[in-house]
């Protein structure tokens, strides 16, 4: 009976000594469990810390970026502004230069036009009165000095519409036949420039002082 329970004794010290080795392992397993777990975690917080920072370092690389660009197209349209406003002073210079030369060139031309119809001018006022004088038959009574100035009113072509005495000689017979002598001339000589004659021939105003008065 001893002897059994000694060996009862035994067998239950090591059941106890296998049960306490047995919670040992297990708390260091858990102990070793719970370690990998906080290393884990650790290794899981360094990896979400540097992909963090790596997307904050992406973002602020990216905002830089966006930032050049839009300073780079600030300076391109800034530069364009400049360049369009450049050749836009350009060609308002260019054109005022080109008004200028063409006035320039107007004016010479309307001065060249004026001195080449006053030339034509006086030459068919000489061959008018000419033909009017060849016509004309002196009145006994006319005198030195006496003039008459008349109205000529005449279409293209020269043919006299009609004669009118605008200031007196003082002497009737002189106006008269100077009247006589224009409508016996009936068509007098006249440019052939419409915008000449229409200017100056389609009614003149003629001083008539004949020569062999």
């Amino acid at each position: 009976t001893l002897k059994k329970k000694q060996e009862q004794d035994r067998k239950n010290k090591e059941q106890k000594k296998l049960a306490q080795k047995k919670r040992e392992q297990q708390k260091k397993e858990a102990l070793r469990k719970k370690r990998e777990q906080d290393k884990n975690k650790a290794a899981q917080r360094r990896e979400e810390a540097r992909r963090l920072a790596e997307e904050e370092e992406r973002q602020r690389i990216e905002t830089l970026r966006q930032q050049q660009l839009l300073e780079d197209q600030r300076r391109q349209k800034l530069l364009s502004q400049e360049k369009a406003q450049a050749e836009a002073q350009k060609e308002k210079q260019r054109l005022e230069a080109l008004k200028r030369k063409q006035s320039l060139e107007s004016e010479r031309q309307a001065q060249a036009r004026a001195g080449k119809d006053a030339s034509i001018i006086a030459k068919y006022r000489t061959l008018m009165m000419q033909k009017v004088q060849h016509h004309w038959i002196r009145p006994p009574n006319a005198r030195s000095g006496m003039r008459v100035t008349l109205r000529i009113k005449m279409i293209p072509g020269g043919e006299v519409v009609s004669v009118m005495v605008i200031q007196s000689s003082g002497n009737p017979a002189l106006d008269y036949s100077a009247e006589q002598a224009v409508l016996k001339a009936a068509v007098l000589p006249v440019p052939s420039d419409m915008e000449l004659f229409d200017r100056e021939f389609r009614s003149v105003t003629v001083i008539f002082d004949p020569e062999d008065l």
